[in-house]
């Protein structure tokens, strides 16, 4: 039931779009989080999420016609949360029109915002519509349609001419759908977007021929993953598990290079190759505390090793009388942080990646861990959460591991799988446990 526009308490709806744009910020940020669960996500952050949603759609129109006005004049002024959250509430309400406005927007940043909010909405309304003109459509509106009808299924012809397009968008929708759909009658067409200028369309591409076990699905593979100017998580990750010692050898001459080590790091542990444990625990006690949490991070998703426990931390400073650190320690600390000047990378990324939220490392605890525990891991058994590889383990840590660990274990199982288990860890909770649910039945 929606409101009538004289019901509506404007201050109470406008604090829900604002809490709402938070949250989904607050959202996306928490699926790469180290040590939240899916369950922890969804009665915390998704559920406040989804009651504020909820609080926007039964407002109605009147009230989405008020709030939602800046965003469908000049929505590339607007943050990619606000057009979510719109987008979330027009699908709901079933207002096509003023969806596809930011769905064929001309800023790709736009549309993409927009589509994330479809995503994240549950309306027959929408996809029923898509179906409707996804025949007459052509360019940006072709896309959306496609787009939309992924839960549903677009037929393999129509995929493929989309995937032949020479629209980027357009092929790149056609993509995603087919990816998600696991429609691997596409791989023919599939194989061309290997070779697109387009990073991004090239990486899901190449991901898609891996699940499927195309013919060229490998090479395509080492050429994305071994690309020593643009580093990709998911390529390392399915070149890793995919690949033995020769590849993962490869993979580790990487670790040379800033900007790829981290990531070289998340694909060991995806792999789940007991022999890159020991590589891990040299990374463990890295003076770099972030290279140190993601090594630490890598161990947990390889070996099962909860991170919640304190006993693999640094237990913090001590306080003084007055409930502060003591100075000269966090200055010390500080400064033993910091790199020397010369050895200073200028041009790094300075945003720290998730992992460093675990905080301070104790290198000593994993090696005392692996000097008990070393025999029961058999050297090149693949291993996920600490049990040997099978789906069945695969779907069991996948329920329960920390959110940030999720991304290489789901994609190690969907190639591992050759498609047929494909979890989409950034989903509602809802969807991802159905997801869950239905891979455990194949």
């Amino acid at each position: 039931m929606c409101a009538e526009a004289s019901d509506i308490l404007w201050d109470i709806v406008e604090e829900h779009f604002d809490e709402a744009e938070f949250l989904a910020e607050d959202f996306e940020r928490r699926l790469d989080d180290p040590l939240l669960t899916l369950d922890e996500l969804r009665r915390g952050t998704e559920g406040r999420l989804l009651a504020s949603l909820d609080a926007l759609v039964v407002a109605g129109r009147p009230a989405a016609e008020t709030l939602f006005g800046g965003v469908l004049e000049k929505p590339d002024g607007e943050s990619a949360a606000r057009i979510t959250v719109a987008a979330f509430v027009l699908a709901e309400l079933g207002d096509v029109e003023s969806l596809l406005r930011l769905l064929t927007h001309e800023a790709r940043g736009v549309r993409a915002a927009a589509m994330r909010g479809c995503d994240l909405a549950s309306s027959s309304a929408i996809e029923a519509e898509a179906a409707a003109r996804l025949r007459d459509s052509q360019g940006a509106g072709a896309a959306a349609a496609i787009r939309l009808l992924a839960r549903r299924g677009v037929p393999v012809s129509v995929l493929d001419a989309a995937l032949a397009s020479s629209d980027r968008d357009l092929a790149s929708a056609a993509l995603a759908t087919a990816w998600r759909a696991q429609q691997w009658q596409c791989a023919p067409a599939v194989e061309r977007l290997t070779a697109l200028p387009d990073a991004e369309t090239r990486e899901l591409a190449t991901l898609a021929l891996c699940a499927w076990d195309a013919p060229r699905a490998a090479d395509a593979c080492a050429r994305g993953a071994l690309d020593r100017e643009r580093p990709s998580r998911a390529l390392m990750s399915a070149y890793a598990v995919l690949g033995g010692s020769e590849e993962h050898a490869r993979l580790l001459e990487l670790r040379s290079l800033p900007s790829h080590r981290l990531d070289v790091l998340r694909a060991l542990g995806a792999s789940g190759d007991s022999r890159s444990i020991p590589v891990l625990l040299e990374h463990v006690a890295s003076e770099d505390p972030a290279e140190a949490a993601v090594a630490a991070s890598a161990l947990s998703t390889l070996a099962g090793l909860d991170l919640k426990d304190e006993r693999w931390f640094v237990p913090p400073l001590p306080r003084t009388s007055e409930g502060e650190t003591d100075e000269a320690a966090d200055e010390a600390e500080a400064r033993a942080a910091l790199p020397p000047f010369e050895e200073d990378d200028l041009d790094a990324d300075l945003v720290p990646p998730p992992e460093s939220s675990l905080g301070a490392v104790d290198p000593e605890a994993f090696r005392r861990w692996w000097a008990e525990r070393a025999a029961d891991f058999a050297p090149g058994e693949r291993y996920v959460g600490g049990e040997p590889w099978s789906e069945v383990a695969a779907l069991a840590y996948l329920a329960r591991a920390p959110l940030g660990q999720r991304h290489g274990v789901a994609l190690a199982l969907a190639i591992r799988t050759n498609g047929r288990a494909l979890v989409d860890t950034r989903a509602r909770s809802r969807e991802q446990l159905q997801l869950l649910r239905t891979a455990g039945r194949l």
